[in-house]
């Protein structure tokens, strides 16, 4: 458990310097990189298909249950 906590602090040491060196601690000027993600019409696609698997999902699930989930007191044999 304390060479894990050791190599963890090490860790995050090594990406404080990191970020250092990269100026992300500077307010106020560039930073070296910085990369701006934005929606293409794919990841529309892939959100909205998504979204029909678990509207099918739950569909099916309600309708066609694996397991008759019903209430057992009112089931007569």
């Amino acid at each position: 458990m304390i060479p894990a906590l050791a190599q963890s602090i090490r860790r995050a040491q090594r990406i404080a310097v990191a970020m250092e060196a990269k100026r992300f601690s500077a307010f106020g000027r560039e930073r070296t990189y910085y990369y701006r993600i934005g929606w293409s019409l794919r990841d529309a696609g892939f959100v909205a298909s998504l979204g029909v698997c678990a509207g099918a999902a739950l569909y099916l699930g309600w309708h066609l249950p694996y397991f008759s989930a019903r209430d057992v007191r009112y089931h007569i044999i």
